[in-house]
C-alpha cells in the first residue's frame, strides 16, 4: 500500500512542504493498490507452484518417493495453471491502471515515442531513445490501443508528449518489461501442456516435460524481479509520482556512509538467507534420496 501510494498518491493535501493525510481510505486504496496487490500475490502463487512442480519433477526423474512426488506434481501443476491464466487478466488490469495514472511509464514499457492513434503492440524491437525510435521492430497493428482502451483506434500518449526530464530510463524499463511478458506467456503454454499430459496420465513419465519443469523452477523468481524493475525504474524520476523527484528526496540528516552500510548489510543478510534456504532444500532432497536408496520410509516436511 505504501509503495502504491508513492506510485499513485491519493487522499492527501500539501501543507508547506509536507503531504498530509486527508482521507485514510483513499490513501490506502489508491488507484494502484488493488491491481498491484492482486498482481503480486498471484505471482507468488505462480512462484510457489513452479517450485513444487520443479522439485517433484526432479524426484520423479530420480525415482525418489515417486508416489508422493506424483501427488505434489499434480497439485502444483493445477495451481500453476490457474495462477498463470489468472495472471493474464490481472496483468492486463494492472497495465490499464498504469496507462491511466502513469502514462509516461506505459510509453516507456511499450517504447511509444509519438502520440499514436491505433497504436501497435510491439513484440520485438531495438529501442533507440537518443533518436526517439525503435529499430527492427515487429508489432501487431492496433493491438496496444485495443488492449488499453477497448478501442482499436484510440490514442496512446507517447514519450514526446512529456518533458524529457520526466522520462524514465527507457531502455531499462522496456528491456525488463519485455522478457517478463514473454516468459509469462511461456508459463501459460507450459502449464497447459502439463495439464494436457496430466489428463492423459502421462505427465509422470514424460521426461521432456519433467526436465523442462526443473529448468523452469527459478524463472518465476526472475520474472518477479523484472516486474519490480519495471515498476520502480518506470516511475522515475519520481519517488512520489508527480510530487517529489528522487533527486530531491535525499536525506540531509543521514550520512551517505550510513545509507551505504545499511544497503550492504541488507545485501549480506539476503545472501545469507538465500544460501541457508538452498542448503536446507538440498539437505531435504538428499535425505529423500538416501532414504529411497536404503529402502526406508521418509517422514519429511514435504
Amino acid at each position: 500500500m505504501a509503495n502504491s501510494w508513492m506510485q499513485t498518491p491519493a487522499g492527501y493535501h500539501i501543507v508547506g512542504s509536507r503531504a498530509e493525510l486527508t482521507n485514510f481510505f483513499q490513501a490506502v486504496f489508491n488507484p494502484s493498490t488493488l491491481p498491484r496487490y492482486l498482481h503480486t500475490i498471484d505471482a507468488s502463487f505462480i512462484t510457489g507452484a513452479f517450485f513444487v512442480v520443479g522439485i517433484s519433477a526432479w524426484m520423479l526423474l530420480k525415482n525418489r518417493q515417486a508416489e508422493m512426488a506424483g501427488k505434489s506434481l499434480r497439485i502444483g501443476l493445477v495451481v500453476a495453471v490457474i495462477a498463470c491464466v489468472v495472471q493474464l487478466f490481472l496483468g492486463h488490469y494492472h497495465a490499464v491502471q498504469v496507462a491511466n495514472t502513469q502514462p509516461a511509464k506505459l510509453a516507456a514499457m511499450e517504447a511509444v515515442f509519438e502520440d499514436e492513434q491505433g497504436a501497435s503492440l510491439l513484440l520485438f524491437g531495438l529501442v533507440d531513445p537518443e533518436n526517439r525510435t525503435v529499430n527492427n521492430k515487429i508489432a501487431v497493428p492496433y493491438l496496444l490501443s485495443w488492449l488499453i482502451t477497448g478501442e482499436p483506434h484510440a490514442e496512446i500518449k507517447g514519450l514526446n508528449s512529456f518533458p524529457e526530464t520526466d522520462w524514465p530510463p527507457v531502455k531499462v524499463v522496456f528491456y525488463s518489461y519485455r522478457p517478463m511478458i514473454i516468459l509469462g506467456g511461456a508459463f501459460i503454454l507450459f502449464t497447459l501442456w502439463g495439464l494436457w499430459l496430466l489428463k492423459g496420465g502421462t505427465v509422470y513419465n514424460n521426461r521432456l516435460f519433467l526436465r523442462l519443469a526443473m529448468i523452469a523452477l527459478p524463472l518465476p523468481f526472475i520474472v518477479n524481479q523484472l516486474g519490480w524493475i519495471t515498476a520502480e525504474v518506470g516511475r522515475q524520476p519520481w519517488i512520489v509520482y508527480g510530487l517529489l523527484r528522487t533527486a530531491d528526496a535525499a536525506s540531509v540528516n543521514v550520512p551517505a556512509a550510513q545509507i551505504l552500510a545499511s544497503l550492504v548489510m541488507f545485501v549480506l543478510i539476503y545472501i545469507l538467507l538465500l544460501g541457508l534456504w538452498i542448503f536446507l532444500i538440498a539437505k531435504e532432497l538428499k535425505s529423500v534420496s538416501d532414504a529411497n536408496v536404503n529402502g526406508k520410509e521418509v517422514a519429511s516436511a514435504w
